[in-house]
């Protein structure tokens, strides 16, 4: 099952979208990426991240600190070759930055606070992406995408 990425400095909000995540009953495991070391990491397959994996879902929030939202983008899209789906959680209904979003790669947005009802609405409606029932929830996946990250040598 590919995994959903999380990439926000801080803890405690991350856990609160991990959080909704579980109470929509989606079962793909999360992976949080708290820091900038972290994301080059995983997408390195270094250090924790040697066994790579390709996610389906990339939640990048808008408040990241660590560096900008769509310095983030443009390295998921180098990456992952648009393999993965960013989504931006914001939370405001900030018109700029949600234009920079798109400009940037990013798929959609999701607005906070986070629901199930408008998660798996805006899921729904990426065609890239599948929900697939499962005996205790739902599965996200995306279409045309191998298990694994190519390891580099």
């Amino acid at each position: 099952m590919a995994p959903i990425l999380i990439i926000h400095h801080h803890v405690a909000e991350s856990r609160q979208i991990l959080s909704t995540l579980r109470g929509c009953q989606i079962l793909n495991p999360v992976v949080h990426l708290a820091t900038q070391a972290d994301r080059i990491s995983y997408f390195s397959n270094l250090g924790n991240y040697a066994e790579p994996r390709f996610p389906c879902l990339v939640l990048i929030h808008a408040r990241t600190t660590s560096e900008p939202f769509a310095d983030i983008a443009r390295s998921l899209r180098a990456a992952f070759q648009a393999r993965t789906v960013p989504i931006l959680i914001t939370g405001a209904d900030d018109r700029q930055q949600i234009a920079q979003a798109f400009f940037v790669g990013i798929t959609t947005f999701l607005l906070e606070p986070l629901n199930c009802t408008e998660i798996l609405s805006v899921l729904s409606h990426i065609p890239r992406l599948r929900i697939l029932p499962k005996i205790n929830g739902v599965e996200i996946s995306i279409t045309g995408t191998q298990p694994t990250l190519p390891i580099s040598t």
